[in-house]
């Protein structure tokens, strides 16, 4: 099954405009984002990676948004993970429909145990004549 980055797939739809936020210093985690596009429906799991040597428990939100000709949709989903050393883990994963002419705004951010942001994956997509 093909998979790639939410980024990569809607890269290839008019009018993309992609954020990124970095953190000034390491937070020994990655925020990511991949989608699996199928018949006008968009799969989108979020992951986090621990780069440190120890457990780390996280707090997940994935907050999806998209409005287009077929109406408008909101969803976040939210939960707790102890990623395991050196590792990857898909925390959440959603579907919404998606056209190449709807808005739609994706983001994953990790947050550690007393609420502070540790990492975040963002894509926003705005199609021409839409702005």
């Amino acid at each position: 099954m093909l998979s790639f980055t939410v980024s990569s797939w809607l890269a290839a739809c008019a009018g993309l405009l992609t954020t990124a936020f970095s953190l000034a210093e390491d937070t020994g985690c990655q925020a990511r984002l991949v989608a699996q596009p199928t018949n006008g429906m968009l799969l989108i799991t979020g992951f986090c990676r621990n780069k440190t040597p120890q457990p780390l428990p996280v707090r997940y939100e994935l907050l999806t948004s998209r409005s287009g000709q077929a109406g408008s949709t909101r969803n976040m989903q939210s939960g707790t993970y102890t990623i395991a050393p050196a590792q990857e883990q898909a925390l959440s994963q959603t579907s919404i429909s998606f056209q190449p002419d709807d808005a739609c705004s994706i983001h994953l951010r990790l947050f550690n145990q007393h609420g502070l942001l540790l990492a975040e994956d963002s894509v926003i997509h705005q199609p021409q004549g839409r702005r």
